[in-house]
């Protein structure tokens, strides 16, 4: 129709209406592409905001993955510095629980954070759908340190190693029968490890005895037991460095307009 009329206005030469005719398709097309791009802006806006609700998800996760994580750490050494204690106390005074003790010290969680939103934004470029780009900044910082953090935890010392090589196999049988690792589920498939404060083993008195004798006396144990001791210690402080930066994280994806 436009076509038509600008063909006949030629024809009559009403220059005045061509260029009416004109403005109107200019301004027609100015007016489409406006429209485009806003509709563009609104798409983007909203991915960002399902990206940084994503985030803030994982990432409040991940804060609670750190507290189990703790909790189980903080157990594991609880256990050593009990284990390394009773090596002051004569051998015919302990029970049981020494052997416990020594063997749940070598527990580990092999940790890991979910970073699938983030790795998802930099592998489809969606990342540049944040616009605050401290926040991006923040965000490639804080996966940085989850990384460093995961990598600290799944370190073991030769202390895991010594300690289940020599104490017999039904000791650790029992041990991990009674009080192993528990796996827990919630209902969001979110899963932890615990590590059992408590602990009770059946074990005849004889092995009991020889036991605590072959282990006590090893000195190389004991000696590898303290450096273990000082490895959960920079553990745990790991730990409480990624609490904190997550934290900062999540605060600052709070306070985040799309």
């Amino acid at each position: 129709m436009i076509l038509r009329s600008i063909t006949k206005h030629v024809k009559e030469q009403n220059w005045f209406a061509v260029g009416l005719d004109f403005f109107i398709v200019v301004f027609g097309v100015f007016v489409g592409l406006q429209v485009s791009n806003w509709n563009e802006s609104r798409k983007n806006r909203d991915l960002a905001a399902n990206y940084i609700e994503r985030l803030q998800t994982d990432i409040a996760l991940e804060i609670a993955l750190w507290g189990k994580a703790t909790d189980y750490f903080g157990t594991a050494r609880d256990y050593g510095r009990e284990a390394l204690a009773r090596f002051d106390q004569p051998a015919e005074s302990l029970d049981a629980q020494f052997l416990i003790a020594l063997y749940q010290a070598s527990q580990v969680w092999y940790v890991a954070a979910n970073r699938a939103t983030f790795d998802e934004l930099q592998s489809t470029g969606r990342i540049v759908n944040i616009r605050d780009e401290q926040l991006r900044t923040i965000l490639a910082n804080h996966y940085l340190r989850v990384n460093q953090t995961g990598f600290t935890l799944n370190q073991t010392s030769q202390y895991r190693r010594i300690a289940r090589l020599y104490m017999h196999q039904t000791v650790q049988d029992q041990i991990r029968k009674n009080c192993g690792d528990k796996w827990v589920t919630d209902t969001n498939n979110f899963y932890y490890v615990l590590l059992p404060k408590t602990c009770e083993i059946d074990i005849p008195a004889d092995m009991l005895k020889t036991e605590i004798a072959k282990l006590h006396g090893n000195a190389e144990i004991r000696q590898e037991l303290r450096f273990h001791l000082s490895v959960l210690g920079a553990q745990l402080g790991v730990i409480g460095n990624a609490t904190d930066t997550a934290s900062a994280t999540l605060k600052k994806l709070e306070e985040t307009t799309p």
